[in-house]
């Protein structure tokens, strides 16, 4: 065992700000902290650390981490990441997305997970990027990354980009800058969460099929259950895009990244009329002229030009090839005929 004594302990998740001492067991994990650990209290045959008033706190988490692994290796992995920040006192770091390729999607998300459980020391947790390849302009999925463990989205060193009317920010105050920002996040958020409510509604619409066969009604069952995906579609954006605006800020330090946004070229040859969509009684002319159409057409008749052989009617049948005839019933004759090699010549 290892006793430490005279340390200043700081423990703000217990309240914890007070002189005392720390004792270690064999197996290194903490035994007793705080002051009643002192010299009265330990046996005394051992002999104590006098750590003279230096700090004891729980460990201490890295929120900005810019790890090399993957595709920066050369400059720092998991293995020499989590060596320099125990030296530190740092016991969990949130790495940033910016490697090599971009933490952007689920398969990159399992394989760091994996190399940090395998390779670190410490505690790792994966930010994933907050737009797709840090490009600051379409978003990732946030839904999907979120259920793999990701803890935060961020670009990292780079900044998402929002289009706004620099001239009105301005007159407004920055509200303008404000509305527009939200609108950018929250329509964000919107089209990632409905295409995984699409996809709930796809698998839906194929498990309800089943509900015939314990005699239940397929269309009130889907009816309730699409009720229900869309209340939890509701709840969870809501909570996704508050949770997002809370924690986003506005850059306001660097000028630089205010910049003009391109022109987009649109095509010049645009429909942008809506289809006429006929009315009831418009339809009703429709399929009657339609119907009239069909009525005057002329209707081929097909006449069979050989009379009907029933199959226990008997028939004559002539080889090719050696000119025997054989008499017996369709029924057993057609296999032959079928063959290629015998004809029917007559019949009963």
């Amino acid at each position: 065992k290892q006793y430490f004594i005279n340390a200043n302990i700081v423990d703000p998740h217990n309240s914890i700000s007070e002189v005392g001492g720390l004792i270690i067991g064999e197996d290194g994990k903490i035994e007793a902290i705080g002051k009643k650990v002192n010299t009265n209290n330990l046996p005394t045959r051992e002999k104590p650390i006098d750590l003279k008033g230096k700090y004891i706190f729980p460990g201490l988490v890295d929120m900005r981490v810019f790890v090399g692994e993957p595709g920066y290796e050369y400059k720092e992995n998991f293995r020499t990441l989590s060596n320099a920040a125990l030296s530190g006192g740092v016991t969990t770091a949130v790495t940033m997305p910016n490697t090599d390729p971009i933490i952007d999607n689920v398969s990159i998300v399992d394989f760091l997970k994996r190399r940090g459980r395998d390779k670190s020391k410490i505690n790792i947790f994966p930010c994933a990027s907050l737009t797709k390849n840090i490009e600051g302009t379409n978003m990732t999925e946030f839904g999907l990354l979120q259920k793999k463990g990701i803890i935060a989205f961020t670009d990292g060193i780079k900044t998402l980009k929002v289009i706004t009317d620099l001239e009105k920010a301005y007159n407004s105050d920055g509200e303008q800058l404000v509305t527009d920002f939200e609108k950018n996040i929250s329509l964000a958020i919107l089209d990632d969460s409905w295409k995984t409510h699409l996809r709930k509604m796809d698998e839906l619409k194929q498990s309800v099929q089943l509900a015939v066969h314990e005699q239940k009604d397929p269309l009130l069952i889907y009816k309730f259950e699409a009720f229900e995906l869309f209340k939890t579609l509701i709840d969870s954006v809501n909570k996704e895009i508050l949770s997002f605006l809370f924690k986003a800020e506005i850059s306001t330090d660097n000028n630089k990244n205010v910049q003009e946004a391109s022109n987009r070229r649109r095509p010049m040859n645009v429909n942008t009329s809506k289809d006429e969509i006929p009315n009831t009684e418009e339809l009703r002319q429709r399929n009657r002229a339609i119907t009239n159409q069909q009525s005057n057409q002329q209707v081929e008749t097909i006449i069979r030009s050989k009379p009907k052989v029933g199959r226990n009617d008997k028939v004559t049948i002539k080889n090719i090839k050696t000119a025997e005839k054989k008499e017996m019933k369709y029924k057993h004759a057609e296999k032959l005929v079928n063959s290629g090699e015998w004809m029917i010549i007559g019949n009963g």
